[in-house]
């Protein structure tokens, strides 16, 4: 049976939710649905609900929000995906307009975490271990990616990549954490390039591991120690 459902939710409003999905009333219906399985999980349903939200120049703004949505929802577990975007620009409606650099999207992203991963298991893809900090175990590099290319004709898929994105970048070659990292998409490198990144030497990873280990064991306690948010009711 179903064990498990993740559900994307990219904004605290409404409006800026139904915006990026296209879809008048998402937001809404998306609310709805995770009330419903919080509530089967309130009556001993062993269903574990998740939610995954794009870091986007629209969505930065109302992460800290969004994450207190959540947890009055009930829910436990989030995930912060960057968006990584596809090869090729200049045409319109160009997917490479919303690859944010990683410089703008930090600090909310931190915001976010402050607030709220003593009561929210959260996750963070796609952003490169040395620009976390003391957030650099809250990374994942276990995901799979399509690379895509944007030309005259749309967007087509080119690969499939699981795990971290491969060479994309030489600044990498004397990272310690290179094995462990996402790295830069190819699609950030293009349009960004690699000048952002600070490899890690063994002194300053294990600071950042110590740090981040420390962060992780607090926030686990919490975690444990706070008591669920009431299910909502079914919808």
């Amino acid at each position: 049976g179903l064990r498990q459902v993740d559900v994307s939710l990219h904004a605290a409003r409404p409006e800026t939710h139904d915006a990026l999905s296209r879809s008048p009333g998402a937001w809404a219906e998306t609310c709805a649905g995770l009330c419903n399985l919080t509530a089967l999980q309130g009556m001993g349903r062993q269903v574990t609900s998740s939610v995954t939200t794009l870091l986007l120049a629209e969505t930065l703004p109302e992460l800290e929000a969004l994450g207190a949505l959540l947890r009055d929802i009930g829910l436990r577990s989030w995930r912060l995906k960057y968006a990584h975007g596809a090869l090729g620009c200049g045409s319109e409606n160009d997917p490479n307009a919303y690859i944010l650099p990683y410089r703008e999207v930090i600090p909310d992203l931190k915001r976010a975490l402050d607030a709220h991963d003593q009561a929210l298991s959260i996750s963070v893809h796609d952003v490169p271990l040395c620009l976390l900090g003391d957030l650099l175990l809250s990374s994942t590099d276990d995901d799979e990616h399509g690379v895509a290319q944007y030309g005259e004709t749309g967007v087509k898929e080119v690969l499939r990549v699981t795990g971290h994105w491969g060479e994309t970048s030489a600044r990498c070659d004397a990272c310690v954490a290179r094995e462990a990292c996402c790295k830069i998409s190819p699609a950030y490198a293009q349009r960004w390039g690699d000048e952002e990144l600070q490899p890690f030497d063994e002194q300053t990873y294990a600071a950042a591991q110590a740090a981040s280990e420390l962060r992780q064991r607090r926030s686990s306690r919490s975690r444990a120690a706070s008591p669920r948010a009431e299910p909502a009711s079914p919808q």
